[in-house]
């Protein structure tokens, strides 16, 4: 494995394991929608956090805002289904 990319993964890792436990846990009490695998919602939310360092880099949104945009996406796209079919 190269470095950079033992790195990334040492840096990833800790994070990887609280995110996976955050949505597994929400899955679990009928607060994340569940008709989504796990491991899906939690690509999600590194897809996520990576575009939104890539946008506040490249100028497009203010660094600060990032998290509230994550916040609001993640929302959206977690919660379970209206109409209660969330399987």
């Amino acid at each position: 494995m190269r470095g950079s990319a033992r790195a990334d993964i040492d840096v990833h890792d800790p994070i990887l394991r609280r995110v996976q436990s955050i949505i597994g846990r929400g899955q679990h009490g009928g607060t994340f929608r569940t008709d989504l695998p796990e491991h899906w919602l939690t690509t999600t939310v590194f897809s996520l956090m990576h575009a939104a360092a890539e946008e506040a880099a490249a100028g497009r949104i203010k660094p600060g805002d990032g998290a509230g945009l994550i916040t609001a996406t993640v929302q959206a796209a977690f919660t379970p289904p209206a109409d209660g079919h969330d399987e």
